[in-house]
């Protein structure tokens, strides 16, 4: 591998790497895209398993719910979680999720209702609509 020779000032640094990035960007994108499309790797990206609390987490965010508030209930009161998960699924039976015509399920509330209509996915439908 050839390493450039340069000298220890700040700017020059800079602007290697501002020209390495515009280099290379393009290339790294395709090769980005390439790997996300695999199949392997969308499998191995969507694999979940239960947590000790009861939810199930994909792996890769497991090290995050671990530090969840909810998990950390679990661990220090079981009671209260349990208490809580019960307080959660009454309050989701109570209030169903809004269910638009172009397919999509969200929260019936009109902030989270207007922002999805803004969303691309419902335009999308508008215009073939």
């Amino acid at each position: 591998m050839y390493y450039y020779s340069m000298s220890n000032s700040s700017q020059d640094q800079k602007e290697y790497h501002r020209n390495r990035y515009a280099r290379t960007r393009e290339a790294q994108l395709e090769n980005q895209r390439v790997y996300l499309q695999n199949q392997v790797v969308q499998a191995r990206r969507a694999e979940k398993e239960p947590c000790v609390c009861g939810v199930i987490v994909s792996k890769r965010h497991m090290k995050n719910h671990l530090e969840t508030a909810i998990h950390k209930l679990f661990l220090e009161n079981p009671e209260e979680h349990k208490k809580y998960i019960d307080r959660l699924k009454k309050e989701k039976e109570e209030n169903p999720k809004y269910k638009c015509p172009c397919g999509s399920k969200m929260k019936n509330q009109a902030s989270v209702l207007a922002k999805h209509k803004k969303s691309d996915k419902h335009l999308k439908w508008e215009e073939t609509q």
